[in-house]
């Protein structure tokens, strides 16, 4: 599930924004022409950038250990299903996947404010911070639901799995499009791409918890809500870039 998950990074979460400039400084843009704010992944996406050696940073290496936990938050969450299809659920796996999972979460933060308090931007860590986030958000996604965490059926629906991939693919897509026509690709984060990410944590912190008894379609319905309108306003600025003449490479 992880290498899917890592496999998927690519497909670019626009829910994670960041003020303009990459996270950490050390990439280099080789062009002059100015590209406005953007999540992270974008950035290597649509900017060449060259490479500058230099040593992992203790920020980075917080990122790194933050990679090396999805696929213990997958392995733990997939136990759990198990014993739970086998109708001898072991709640130790269940909170130490949840366990897994916020600490991976939190330590997104911890990386940036150190990076920033103590000056260890680095090339390296502005590649792997968004590879590490897109990597933990998907597999999450993808993992709990294929796995049922209760009774019920308790697990996230396979359709708002489809829907969180097929938005990435679709903006994807979308930028090879602009690239392909010589287009500057400017896209700016809508607000709408943190409210999708805030409640697509939700999603998952509601499945994993199991403490509120109603069914997880309720939240992934709110979530696909924002993370269509998102969609919707990152096809529409597309397709200003693609018509716009000033936008022309």
């Amino acid at each position: 599930m992880e290498i899917f998950g890592a496999g998927l990074v690519l497909l670019i979460h626009l829910g994670k924004m960041h003020p303009p400039g990459p996270r950490r400084k050390g990439l280099r843009q080789l062009n002059d022409s100015k590209i406005l704010a953007r999540p992270a992944i974008f950035s290597l996406l649509i900017r060449p950038y060259r490479w500058e050696p230099s040593r992992m940073t203790f920020a980075t290496q917080i990122t790194v250990a933050r990679i090396a936990l999805v696929p213990v938050f997958a392995g733990l969450a997939i136990a759990y299903g198990q014993t739970v299809a086998q109708g001898n659920p072991v709640d130790s796996l269940r909170w130490a996947a949840l366990a897994v999972f916020v600490i991976a979460a939190a330590s997104d933060g911890l990386d940036g404010w150190i990076a920033r308090r103590f000056n260890q931007r680095s090339n390296l860590g502005a590649l792997l911070d968004p590879i590490a986030d897109k990597s933990l958000m998907l597999t999450g996604v993808i993992t709990l639901s294929l796995v049922s965490w209760g009774a019920g059926d308790w697990r996230i629906p396979w359709w708002f799995a489809t829907l969180v991939i097929l938005r990435d693919v679709i903006i994807l897509c979308g930028i090879r499009i602009l690239q392909v026509a010589h287009r500057k690709v400017s896209i700016v984060p809508h607000w709408t791409g943190k409210y999708s990410t805030f409640f697509q944590m939700f999603a998952l912190g509601w499945v994993m918890l199991k403490v509120v008894p109603f069914s997880p379609v309720y939240p992934a319905l709110v979530a696909s809500f924002f993370t269509v309108w998102s969609m919707i306003e990152y096809i529409r600025q597309g397709i200003h870039l693609l018509r716009d003449p000033q936008f022309a490479a």
